[in-house]
């Protein structure tokens, strides 16, 4: 065979990885480091941002999804900005950072 090799999905494969035990934890430890990243980004004026993050994880179609998020209702407009206020991209950053140490 000559030319170029070319990966063949493998929908069932990519699930029974997906569905491990260590994938699980290694998710679970990613979402961690943003979140931990995102919380020293944050800036403190009362502290509600900062202490706001937090990290889920849950069982999805035979696999694992991990959502860093912030439940202050503000964070969003911090993140993306407005017409008043310059976007700070913490989350963004946060993940930036864990790719591009």
């Amino acid at each position: 065979m000559t030319g170029p090799l070319y990966n063949r999905p493998n929908p069932a494969g990519i699930r029974a990885m997906r569905s491990t035990p260590a994938m699980r934890q290694a998710l679970e430890q990613l979402g961690e480091r943003v979140k931990r990243e995102a919380e020293r980004l944050s800036p403190v004026v009362t502290g509600r941002l900062r202490g706001s993050w937090y990290v889920a994880s849950v069982d999805e179609g035979g696999g694992i999804r991990v959502r860093v998020g912030n439940f202050a209702p503000y964070s969003s407009y911090l993140e993306f900005g407005t017409s008043e206020i310059t976007a700070q991209r913490i989350l963004g950053r946060s993940i930036d950072a864990i790719n591009h140490p």
